[in-house]
This record gives structure tokens, sequence and C-alpha cells, in this order.
């Protein structure tokens, strides 16, 4: 049997325990230190009710695409912009069959085309997803399942699920990349929202492009209005 690894990792007024045996390990999070070997008791005493309850999100099986009717563009400078938001409950069931933006969790899908003759770099970090004199960041895709496991205030889950999970997410979003002539990246962008915007967060939003690097160090921004793209 594998030996019993614990790790404890500070976050505010508690501790992140994770108690790790296999590659199916169980994690809990946001216990107070203290209550540990409780946790660790409850755990050895109910195995099969633990893992019942464990539970991560669900993750889109494949790259998604989405044909110009349902999308909005802009262009500049020959680098084209297409973004569709996730607005209905039908569409996040869908994706992740979960609708986050009640825990302040909006997704965006994204395509670059680079129409020059020279490669460009996109840092979707950099963007931000505008609503009236409000601005909102991007999540990274471990900023997601934090803030997803802490708004569904899910504290049990198998490591292995969740890497399974992150792994594929990544594989589906749009992260920074390097796009050459003539080629075109699309994938999922994830903003954080206010949860009090969940029903209409798109209305009046523009998706901020910043940073787009260019040929000897030039940058540009675009910006898309998304507020229609689902029509």
């Amino acid at each position: 049997m594998a030996r019993d690894r614990r790790a404890f990792r500070s976050s505010g007024s508690s501790q992140t325990i994770s108690n790790c045996k296999t590659e199916n390990e169980i994690c809990l999070r946001g216990r107070p230190a203290m209550q540990q070997k409780t946790i660790v008791a409850v755990i050895a005493a109910g195995f099969a009710v633990v893992l019942a309850s464990c539970a991560t999100l669900q993750v889109p099986l494949a790259e998604l695409s989405f044909p110009p009717p349902h999308t909005l563009r802009e262009s500049r400078d020959e680098i084209d912009v297409g973004a569709r938001p996730m607005v209905s409950e039908d569409d996040y069931l869908k994706l992740f069959d979960d609708f986050p933006p009640d825990i302040g969790i909006a997704a965006l899908w994204v395509e670059v085309k680079n129409a020059r003759a020279t490669a460009i770099e996109i840092q979707p970090s950099n963007w931000r997803l505008l609503a009236g004199n409000r601005s909102f960041h991007v999540l990274s895709v471990q900023d997601v399942f934090d803030r997803y496991y802490q708004g569904r205030n899910i504290r049990m889950y198998t490591t292995g699920a969740d890497r399974d999970a992150k792994q594929k997410m990544k594989r589906v979003s749009f992260e920074n990349r390097r796009i050459e002539p003539s080629m075109k990246r699309a994938g999922l962008v994830f903003f954080a929202i206010d949860p009090a915007l969940a029903s209409g967060w798109e209305h009046g939003a523009m998706l901020s492009l910043a940073d787009i690097q260019l040929a000897r160090g030039s940058k540009i921004a675009i910006q898309v209005k998304i507020s229609h793209a689902n029509s």
C-alpha cells in the first residue's frame, strides 16, 4: 500500500488539507487544521459515502465551434476576432452540466484569425470583459476550478478526477499562444463576474482583447460587442 502523504496549505483563516493515498486520493478544502483528525476518521469510516459526494466540473469533450450567425466579429490590421458568449442555462448545462454564472464564472467562445504575413502573439490573460463602467478579469483554468469548488461548497474531491478535468479544460480553453500567418485559434475564455449579474451579464458587454503583439514589438487592441451574439 502506498505511504500516506499529507499536505497543508494556508488559505485565509483556514487551511486546505489534502489526505492523499493513491491515484484517486481524496482532498478536503477549506477545513481548519484542528479538524484534521476528525475528518480523516470520517473518511476511514465512510469511504464509500465520501466517494459518492466527490464532484468536479464537467468539461466539454471536444473543441467547440460556432457558425458566423451565432458570433459577433470585429477586424483590425488583418486580424479577425469572433466571440460568442455562453448565456443561457441550456448553454452551460450542455457544456458543464452546471450554471456557473451564479457563482461568478462566465464563459465565452473566442476565435482569432491571423490574415497577416507575420505571426502574432495572443495573451488572453490580459483581456477584459467590459460591462458598463465595470471591468472583469480573465480566470485561468486553475482559477475556474477553485472558484467552482468554493462556490458550490465542494470540500471533497478525488485529485485524479480534478487533474484530468483541468487537463481537458486546458485543451478546450484559449490560452496564451502564437498564431502563425493564415492560421486561426479558438477556445473558451472564462471571466470572473459578479454573481448578481448571472442572468443577462452579457447585456451591453464588450470583450476587449488587449496586447495583441504584432511584428517588431508593436501592439494593438480589438474590442468586440457581444450583446447580440446569440440572437
